[in-house]
């Protein structure tokens, strides 16, 4: 899950708070008040934090495989999961986010990163995936590098 830990002071870092998933939490970005959290089986949960010491749901998003990875961008959060590949999801109402469009990616994408158009997923079955996602609906892989 979700552990808020108070660092301004640190060498004496204390706990604020805590919010348990129902997944493995594997990866997390905070935009604003909100955190994403790439829940592994559970899927995208959303959690806000605008009060620290007691944390609540703000939405979830449940994937069909594995969810590895997350990035936001606006009010688009991307997803990699391991039976869809690359997810786009809406999260301009983050109780009840959407799914936009999907590109596979190989396998198991294990980080997603997002600058402008483009989506950097490093897939761990193949290699560094560019995807532009300039139509949410409709995410294309424009380059790649396998690694070898």
């Amino acid at each position: 899950g979700l552990h808020i830990i108070d660092v301004s002071n640190p060498a004496v870092r204390t706990q604020r708070g805590v919010f348990d998933t129902d997944g493995s939490a594997r990866d997390v970005v905070s935009r604003g008040d909100i955190v994403f959290i790439a829940d592994y089986k559970n899927g995208l949960c959303m959690v806000d934090e605008s009060n620290p010491d007691a944390p609540i749901s703000a939405g979830h998003f449940a994937s069909d495989g594995s969810a590895f990875c997350v990035d936001v961008s606006g009010d688009l959060a991307f997803l990699g999961d391991t039976l869809g590949g690359l997810r786009v999801l809406d999260i301009s109402d983050s109780a009840n986010p959407v799914e936009l469009g999907v590109v596979w990616t190989g396998g198991l994408p294990v980080s997603v990163s997002v600058s402008g158009q483009s989506a950097y997923v490093a897939d761990n079955n193949a290699g560094l995936r560019i995807i532009d996602v300039c139509s949410r609906a409709d995410p294309v892989e424009i380059g790649f590098s396998d690694g070898a």
